[in-house]
């Protein structure tokens, strides 16, 4: 019997994905040095060179290991590109044991400042848990002719993981862990406008039609496999280098450790810290937390935890129509690649 374990993430190169890669490997020192190791850990990445570098990052953080690190590239934003991803991975791996899907998109356009400076004086937990001064792009669309964060943060990966289990590689002892959000909000979703190209919150409405379809899949029993769904809280990630630069990044820590000392129970601030629901679930998670929103969150003094998160109601209106249109576009994309 082999004991040998196989953990894919998706976005792995920072943030989140890093965070959670860093801890799988923690957790999976073998007991004795020098002794094999036992899991490989599957990187994704939309370059050789990043994904190059994340191993190299995490070969120095365990220097005295030899460890099991390989990679994929994935664009979600590409459908042939998810396509050859799946066929890469099915070709080199029987089978996956942990699988995060945690890679995704967030598009900012800017800050209204003034909203910012006076929403956080006034309430700053409010306004640093659920902020609405970010203003989004909107209008943007892939080559393949979707809402850009949609197919990022919803399609990509849902295709991914319908073609993995057809093909045999996500398994009934599989346990896939989906990456949610605390913005899910329903009023950000149209269901005349599912992708949300033409509303002013894509990243939150893709966040919310990722909790739908989970809830659905769960209900209904359509997984071979256990799914989980969690979020890593609020941390700062490298998105928000990307948008807003380095030292806003360091005022927007100052102001999620201020939330925390405050009694905020989901500023986690850390990926690594945020990574910890995550890896809970896939080490410990059993059938019935299939059925619960799960989070990141730490007390006043940054203990990590485990902490179940509300859900607003979801109607059946909106399983059945959101369900019904990806379910959909997968048909089209399935036989369009397949071709």
């Amino acid at each position: 019997m082999s004991f040998k374990k196989y953990a894919l993430i998706t976005g792995s190169n920072s943030g989140l994905g890093f965070g959670i890669a860093t801890r799988l490997l923690e957790n999976a020192t073998p007991e004795i040095e020098d002794a094999p190791e036992t899991l490989t850990i599957v990187l994704t990445c939309r370059s050789k060179q990043k994904a190059e570098d994340a191993i190299s990052r995490l070969r120095a953080l365990f220097p005295k290991r030899k460890l099991q690190l390989e990679y994929v590239l994935l664009d979600l934003s590409d459908m042939h590109n998810v396509e050859m991803a799946v066929r890469a991975i099915s070709t080199r791996y029987k089978k996956l044991d942990y699988v995060y899907l945690n890679a995704g998109a967030w598009d900012l356009a800017g800050i209204d400042w003034v909203k910012a400076i006076f929403s956080t004086l006034l309430n700053p937990i409010q306004a640093l848990t659920h902020p609405t001064f970010y203003r989004e792009t909107s209008g943007r669309t892939t080559k393949d002719g979707m809402g850009f964060i949609f197919q990022s943060n919803v399609f990509g990966h849902y295709y991914l993981k319908k073609r993995l289990e057809e093909l045999g590689v996500l398994q009934k002892a599989t346990k896939l862990v989906l990456t949610s959000s605390l913005v899910a909000e329903p009023d950000s979703l149209n269901l005349k406008d599912i992708e949300c190209v033409s509303g002013d919150k894509p990243y939150q409405s893709s966040k919310r039609i990722l909790d739908i379809l989970h809830f659905n899949e769960v209900e209904k029993g359509c997984c071979k496999y256990m799914q989980f769904l969690s979020h890593p809280g609020l941390c700062t990630t490298g998105m928000y280098e990307t948008f807003i630069g380095p030292i806003m990044v360091f005022f927007a820590k100052l102001g999620f450790w201020f939330c925390r000392l405050l009694g905020s129970p989901w500023h986690t601030i850390s990926p690594y810290i945020a990574a910890f629901s995550f890896i809970w679930l896939a080490l410990y998670g059993t059938k019935e937390d299939e059925s619960v929103k799960w989070g990141s969150g730490t007390t006043r003094l940054g203990k990590e935890c485990l902490r179940r998160t509300p859900v607003d109601e979801i109607l059946p209106s909106e399983k059945e129509k959101v369900s019904e249109y990806v379910n959909g576009l997968y048909k089209q994309w399935h036989e369009k690649l397949s071709q």
